[in-house]
């Protein structure tokens, strides 16, 4: 009984080890993103023209993994441009909206993303 306890003891301290893991990479890959936004531009006069204009040039990036396959997940583009997966999902979300990616799946790691057109 001792070492059923342990066991699941030491799975539970792996399970959130490796989510903790995990969440730090989510927070390096933020702080990247934000160090780039700053480097983007000071002052607001040509700002969101050149923020903009990065949004675009990823979600063109975005468009072109399908040629690699038919169907991308929030992960698969989080990982090809170096993103945050809630940044992915934002480009994602705008490109649905916009009529060129659908939506398969409802939540979670069954979610992945079909071209329109």
């Amino acid at each position: 009984m001792t070492y059923i306890i342990i066991a699941l003891l030491l799975i539970f301290l792996l399970l959130a080890y490796l989510k903790i893991r995990s969440l730090s990479k989510e927070v390096e890959i933020l702080k990247k993103e934000k160090e780039e936004e700053a480097k983007i531009g000071q002052g607001l006069s040509g700002y969101n023209e050149r923020r903009d204009a990065l949004k675009q040039e990823k979600k063109g990036k975005i468009l072109s993994l399908f040629a690699s396959g038919k169907s991308i997940s929030n992960d698969t583009v989080a990982d090809a441009l170096g993103i945050s997966s809630v940044t992915a999902f934002r480009y994602l979300d705008e490109l649905e909206k916009e009529g060129k990616l659908a939506q398969k799946g409802l939540i979670g790691k069954k979610v992945y993303y079909i071209k329109i057109s």
